[in-house]
């Protein structure tokens, strides 16, 4: 029956691992402790006054709204219990919408934020010459022909040695060995067929790259640019 609020640890405790792999630490809480408070910090009748927790949900108000996910979610909770706040399911909602949308835009600055340290990796501060998308493109799309060209000689080849041990299969008079031919025949029929679809789609997919990479450079007016 005792209010809970989720706040940020201050302590030297395995939290400050984190700092490697996270985009913003909170080094302190929200929230105002008074000396009872502190008498009892690590110790007996450890706890928060309830006076300061509205304060504790304006900072992580604030928090969210500067795009921050974990507040929203925080603040999803005590909205959803009550828990400081006047319970309010409709409250709840808006950040825990807000939430999802914070760690939409977090993952997505992430995912840009690797394909540039791969860029860089691969071409270098000064990001790749026309040279370097031509080579590339290219090389992608030769390949995805080539893939293309060879679903198209693995269905054939499986078709026509499938489509033989198939006819010899049933013409055998022999049930056993007729049997034996014809699944032989059925079963590369099939895995040459699904060896090409693979083949296809890998190659389209490879082509499709190729195009991409090309769009990225830019003719206006007199002048190429690069997009990144």
């Amino acid at each position: 029956g005792l209010p809970a609020c989720p706040y940020v640890m201050t302590g030297g405790t395995d939290a400050r691992f984190y700092q490697e792999i996270c985009d913003a630490c909170i080094r302190f809480s929200p929230v105002v402790y008074g000396p009872e408070q502190m008498k009892g910090m690590h110790g007996l009748n450890e706890n928060i006054d309830t006076f300061s927790l509205p304060g504790a949900v304006d900072f992580y108000k604030q928090l969210a709204l500067s795009g921050d996910a974990l507040s929203g979610y925080q603040l999803y909770e005590l909205y959803s219990e009550g828990k400081g706040v006047p319970k309010d399911e409709h409250e709840a909602a808006k950040w825990q919408e807000l939430a999802q949308h914070n760690l939409a835009a977090k993952a997505k600055r992430a995912q840009a934020k690797a394909a540039k340290e791969e860029e860089i990796r691969k071409y270098g501060e000064n990001g790749p010459t026309l040279e370097d998308l031509f080579h590339e493109s290219g090389a992608l799309i030769e390949r995805g022909a080539k893939e293309k060209l060879a679903s198209f000689i693995v269905i054939g080849a499986g078709g026509m040695a499938g489509g033989s041990l198939l006819g010899v299969g049933l013409a055998t008079r022999d049930a056993n060995n007729g049997l034996g031919l014809t699944v032989a025949g059925g079963v590369i029929m099939y895995a040459c067929g699904v060896a090409a679809v693979i083949l296809n789609i890998v190659g389209n997919v490879h082509i499709k790259k190729g195009g991409e990479l090309m769009r990225r450079v830019q003719i206006k007016g007199n002048g190429i640019s690069v997009s990144f």
